[in-house]
């Protein structure tokens, strides 16, 4: 079985708070998550839509509507939740966070052609997040990143305290004015992960080209131990994550790798029932009193 990672990425990640894995998907794979995709954006372009999960951002040059972000990719994809069964990915994962790890959510981020929405830059989680196992997006490029469109990261900020942090959060994205800013670009079918501490963002964009990225959280049970979820919320999103490994195994792919092993120690997490594909319908991780 060929590990798609090592422990020298492992550490670079660690270290830098991103790492980008290259050919992650195969064609077949990557032509269906582009032809649903498509379905979708072609919708929420259309009039701006009320549907749960459609997002959009205002333009800077006209008075609409651009359409930023789609949640829910797992309930209105099939190949996306085939992906988020894809064992390459989860043995990714599995390296980074241990065996008990759940996903906490999933979404596509949009980069629209004609003007693509900026995302200022900022950090997903503070440095209560210190130490690891780490908690990270993994990131799926379903069209190429060039240095035009892409996201930037500064390297090791995922150390940062929050005070060193806070000069950066929410100031626009010019990576040009940050000289320790990187860009990450990726070609269709690569992975990108980011650390959800690492301070990262996205310029406006005013070329042609589209930009679909999935971006699916993974938290570690032991970072999460410290936050109070909701009740059940944990053997919900552990049975969540084995109804898209068994989706996967339904999948035409032209693949020889073996499914999953799922082995997450979580109370109520036998698949014993199906749960819904809308992650905020089983509550959350972090109840605010």
């Amino acid at each position: 079985m060929k590990e798609l990672i090592n422990d020298e990425d492992v550490a670079f990640f660690r270290a830098n708070g991103y790492l980008k894995v290259a050919g992650i998907l195969a064609a077949d794979e990557l032509k269906k998550l582009q032809e649903e995709t498509q379905e979708a954006i072609d919708y929420g372009t259309a009039e701006v839509r009320t549907d749960p999960g459609y997002r959009y951002g205002t333009s800077t040059t006209a008075s609409r509507e651009i359409l930023t972000r789609i949640e829910y990719v797992t309930n209105w994809s099939m190949a996306g939740r085939m992906l988020m069964g894809h064992p390459g990915l989860l043995r990714i994962v599995e390296q980074i966070s241990g065996r008990d790890f759940v996903s906490i959510g999933d979404a596509m981020v949009l980069k629209t052609p004609g003007e693509g929405a900026p995302v200022a830059w900022h950090r997903d989680h503070g440095a209560e997040w210190n130490g690891t196992p780490q908690n990270y997006n993994v990131d799926i490029y379903l069209d190429d990143a060039t240095e035009e469109n892409c996201v930037w990261a500064i390297p090791g900020s995922n150390h940062w305290s929050d005070e060193r942090a806070a000069a950066f959060q929410q100031k626009d994205c010019l990576p040009a004015l940050e000289k320790d800013a990187v860009p990450c670009e990726m070609k269709a079918g690569d992975i990108l992960l980011h650390d959800a501490r690492v301070i990262h963002g996205s310029a406006r964009t005013t070329n042609d080209a589209l930009r679909r990225t999935f971006y699916y959280w993974f938290y570690s049970l032991t970072a999460l131990a410290p936050f109070k979820s909701t009740p059940g919320y944990m053997g919900k999103r552990c049975k969540f994550l084995h109804q898209c490994i068994e989706a996967r195994k339904q999948s035409t792919y032209d693949e020889d790798d073996m499914s999953f092993d799922y082995r997450a120690d979580v109370p109520g997490g036998v698949p014993d029932e199906d749960v819904s594909f809308v992650y905020t319908e089983h509550g959350t991780w972090n109840v605010r009193d």
